[in-house]
């Protein structure tokens, strides 16, 4: 998604064809029309960190913290994880008048995710592990879960209206932290996302409620987007249109199951039927010989012995009378279960009528969006877009020296191209040889502030340096090399670093934090720690 950013200051490189030139003052470009800039931004566009990492987890590292969340829920826990940094309640309760259960997925205070990718591979591994979800599908739902919870961020008449009582008062002391910020540095300690779950189970494709994550209001907000978020929607038709299948394909199974187990219900009640009319023509012969038994003068040992014989047959009847009956309450409560197998296949029946529904309207919408786009042109930027222009770093927040690099045409102000790249130190951007350099990053759990290389062509980060720099430190330059300040056993340096970002060399007598540097020939002046002039040799930076 595009970054919506309040944009109020720039500093300006301007390129041609092939060259780079250092423009003298910002004022001497055509104004940019910031309106125009601005102008249908998603609300919904997340804001992350991007710039230097004084650590980078590997990509199973980031899934592998959803994932074994998952498991754990997959094997019956109801909490799963640590609150003060990822965990999951998995909420499951009884039916309450068409509410939602849901896995409420929680960032605590010490968590280090700062994007919006980063979270999605969580939330994707979770997925994986919880309820068997390919990496693909899990992460199609990852990434209309945290839109679906930034969309009602904040909202708790939603929530509370939408989800179970239980869940909700689990959550009522925090209802602030209900859904997902926009903004990277309001996750940790206040974000509470809901996954809504449907039918909560293992391998079934809809674990997950999908038309809850990618009701009216979702789709809305990825409509905003350049692209229409036409891919991702795609992707979710096609899992909407797998999860009808497979409803239906349960449903058909429920079917013939209720119907075989109807016909032999069927049979099973003849055949009682059958034998209770056995019973009561045998029952009626005893007591037609009992009448004559009575009647007879017989002697009455013989009428003993007789009656004894009777009743025993009359036991023997009895017995069968209460296994008929035994089985017939058996049957009954068969009965019963069929229909909770009959409610269950009509829902499994109403759930692939629903999602079929769902994804032919989506396919319908995708269509028309895509029409939209062509007859549009699609916004595509022109193919020298990359390469011409003025490359301008835009401070992100006035109260911040943090910017980001976009390219205007210089004649109109217009745009043509916008870097995701939001942690440039404004003041800092230089050029050697065609190539751009500056000092980006910040103090986050992860960040580092590093020496970078900014990619001309996708105004990202091309290279980081390994070396942590002072917060506030400028950057000079000299010939082929790159000038800046560094902390050394708690004491501020000057360092020298090569166009590889690597430090060549460092002071060892100090230098004041407000430093300037001032190259003359083969020295250079900086100010010492005391306030001093120092003339060091440019590149030993030894006196």
């Amino acid at each position: 998604m595009r970054k919506s950013i309040s944009i109020t200051a720039i500093t300006i490189l301007l390129f041609g064809t092939g060259f780079l030139f250092a423009q003298e003052s910002p004022s001497e470009t055509q104004p940019i029309d910031y309106a125009e800039l601005q102008q249908n931004f998603s609300p919904v566009t997340f804001i992350n960190y991007e710039g230097p990492y004084a650590r980078i987890d590997t990509r199973d590292q980031i899934w592998r913290i959803g994932y074994n969340l998952g498991n754990a829920v997959r094997e019956g826990a109801s909490f799963a994880g640590e609150r003060s940094r990822y965990f999951v309640l998995h909420s499951v309760t009884d039916p309450e008048f068409g509410r939602l259960n849901a896995d409420v997925f929680g960032l605590g205070p010490d968590v280090g995710v700062d994007h919006i990718r980063n979270l999605r591979l969580i939330m994707q591994g979770y997925l994986e592990a919880a309820y068997g979800y390919s990496a693909g599908d899990a992460a199609l739902i990852a990434e209309f879960s945290t839109v679906y919870n930034a969309v009602f961020r904040g909202n708790w008449d939603y929530f509370s209206n939408r989800y179970k009582t239980a869940l909700v008062q689990s959550l009522v002391s925090t209802p602030e932290r209900a859904g997902l910020s926009i903004r990277f540095d309001e996750w940790p300690g206040q974000t509470l996302m809901m996954l809504p779950l449907l039918t909560a189970m293992p391998d079934s494709l809809s674990a997950i409620d999908t038309g809850v994550i990618s009701g009216e209001e979702v789709i809305d907000e990825m409509r905003k987007d350049d692209d229409r978020g036409i891919e991702v929607r795609q992707g979710l038709v096609d899992l909407k249109e797998r999860e009808a299948g497979e409803a239906a394909e349960a449903a058909a199974e429920q079917r013939q199951q209720i119907e075989e187990e109807e016909r032999r219900i069927a049979e099973e009640s003849r055949e009682a039927e059958a034998e209770r009319e056995r019973v009561a023509v045998e029952k009626a012969r005893i007591e037609e010989e009992r009448a004559e038994l009575d009647a007879s003068d017989a002697p009455p040992e013989e009428k003993a012995a007789e009656e004894e014989r009777l009743q025993a047959e009359e036991d023997v009847l009895d017995e069968t009378t209460r296994r008929l009956d035994e089985d017939a309450e058996a049957r009954e409560e068969q009965n019963r279960a069929l229909d909770e197998q009959r409610e269950e296949a009509a829902q499994n029946e109403a759930l692939a009528e629903q999602r079929t529904e769902e994804a032919r309207n989506e396919r319908e919408a995708i269509a028309e969006d895509q029409a939209a786009i062509i007859a549009g042109g699609g916004g595509i930027i022109p193919d020298n877009a990359a390469w011409t222009g003025v490359l301008a770093i835009r401070l992100t927040d006035l109260s911040s020296d943090l910017g980001i690099p976009v390219r205007v045409e210089p004649n109109t102000g217009g745009e043509l191209r916008r870097g995701i790249l939001n942690t440039v130190h404004v003041h800092t951007l230089t050029t050697i040889d065609d190539r751009a350099f500056a000092i980006a990053g910040a103090n986050t759990v992860n960040g580092a502030i590093r020496l970078i290389e900014i990619d001309l062509e996708t105004l990202g980060m091309k290279v980081q340096g390994d070396t942590d720099l002072i917060e506030t430190s400028p950057l000079w330059t000299n010939g082929e090399s790159l000038y800046a300040l560094v902390s050394v056993d708690g004491a501020i340096q000057l360092a020298r670093f090569n166009l590889d970002l690597a430090q060549a060399a460092v002071t060892r007598s100090g230098v004041h934090s407000k430093s300037s540097v001032i190259f003359a020939a083969s020295r250079l002046l900086v100010q010492g720690p005391d306030g001093g002039v120092m003339s060091l040799d440019s590149n030993t930076l030894m006196r």
